[in-house]
């Protein structure tokens, strides 16, 4: 989760985040620059710094790179995660239900096979979901 839930990323934090998310796997502040030569290490290690203080990486760990110490990093969410994180930021949660809210996105489709498949795997996600929550109960 956000540590600041007001927390916007920039164009270039995002871009780093995407990378991290492409990669699958952990990166050195070096690594970065194999995947976007626009990129410079100093301007890697700041975003790597601010997005570490904002919970959205973490240190995966830390390995020796010639002579030095070199951390690691890997996101501290997927990307599917860090959208839904995102978009419920945004939401009023006492004005919509979460139960009103998923409903409204079939209201508008159009395409009832995907629509189906959509319902399918939803029903499997609530089936999984109310599992943990008796699990935790008990």
């Amino acid at each position: 989760m956000f540590k600041n839930s007001s927390f916007e990323l920039t164009k270039r934090a995002m871009d780093i985040m995407n990378i991290l998310w492409d990669a699958g796997k952990p990166l050195a502040a070096s690594d970065f620059l194999a995947y976007d030569s626009t990129l410079t290490l100093h301007t890697v290690h700041a975003y790597l710094k601010n997005l570490l203080k904002n919970n959205l990486i973490e240190v995966d760990k830390i390995v020796m790179s010639g002579k030095n110490l070199t951390r690691c990093y890997k996101p501290s969410m997927s990307r599917n995660e860090f959208q839904t994180q995102k978009f419920f930021n945004t939401l009023d949660y006492k004005q919509i239900s979460a139960s009103n809210l998923v409903a409204s996105f079939f209201e508008y489709g159009n395409d009832d096979v995907r629509e189906l498949q959509e319902l399918n795997e939803l029903e499997q996600l609530i089936k999984e979901r109310k599992q943990n929550l008796k699990d935790k109960s008990e």
